[in-house]
């Protein structure tokens, strides 16, 4: 189990939330209370309940929601029907090593990923004493999850610097940040020529966002707008998300969102 642990296509950070998860220590209020650590052992979120790993990844009314958002309220309730504590269950989800086959993601990685997602935000109210929609976690735990199995698929290779385009042509780079906090981020565009000249940027800030792919596509946007207004039309694009740069390549379609970018 431990080395399909460490082998699943997450960053560091999320197999050891995992890690955690499976030996009892991530600090939940219930934990932290049997620990004699604090006044109560209720969870934040749904104020119903005690914060252990089951209620905080599977049970919790809100992350029920977030599951049959995602179309796998069945799944998981058939997972959690049987008496058993979380760490359990995600032990099994881990050595069953379940592919979601309509994204393309493993179950495994799914999970602890809305696990860590979950904790996260849980942390959020306690500092901050918000929290966004089931809808949006569900969509921002999807696109995390397909993006960091996207990542895991390079091969790896020396890093080189950036490339002139060839003759003929402009190299479109774009590039953008995500404030999640805020739902509100900021994109970015230059163009440069074969000769490696600067010819064009442009930068904005882009409110009411879901998650980093939506203001990754936006930068995509503002970089093809901005070639179109200087009169470019051989280009080539960069882009360091690997969730739009495949979407692109497969047609501009996302089932995701069920439109097209």
């Amino acid at each position: 189990m431990w080395k399909r642990l460490w082998r699943l296509k997450i960053p560091s950070k999320i197999k050891i939330f995992g890690w955690r998860v499976l030996n009892g220590f991530l600090p939940c209020k219930m934990i932290l209370a049997n620990w004699h650590i604090g006044e109560s052992g209720g969870y934040p979120v749904c104020q119903q309940g005690a914060e252990d790993v089951k209620h905080l990844i599977f049970t919790c009314d809100r992350m029920k929601a977030v599951w049959r958002s995602m179309g796998l309220g069945g799944k998981i309730q058939q997972l959690t029907d049987i008496d058993q504590s979380g760490s359990v269950i995600l032990e099994e989800i881990i050595i069953n090593e379940d592919q979601i086959q309509a994204m393309q993601v493993g179950l495994a990685e799914l999970v602890l990923t809305a696990g860590w997602y979950n904790w996260w935000e849980c942390r959020q109210i306690t500092h901050e004493g918000t929290v966004q929609s089931f809808s949006r976690s569900a969509m921002a735990i999807v696109a995390l999850t397909k993006n960091y199995m996207l990542a895991e698929k390079k091969t790896g290779r020396l890093r080189q610097g950036w490339k002139k385009p060839p003759s003929g042509k402009v190299m479109v780079n774009v590039n953008a940040g995500f404030d999640g906090n805020g739902g509100c981020g900021s994109v970015g565009s230059v163009i440069r020529d074969s000769s490696g000249g600067f010819l064009a940027a442009t930068h904005s800030f882009v409110r009411h966002l879901v998650d980093a792919p939506m203001v990754e596509a936006y930068a995509l946007k503002e970089g093809l707008m901005l070639a179109q207004r200087i009169g470019c039309n051989k280009i080539i694009i960069q882009s360091d998300c690997m969730e739009v740069v495949q979407i692109m390549q497969e047609g501009g379609f996302s089932e995701l969102c069920g439109s097209n970018l």
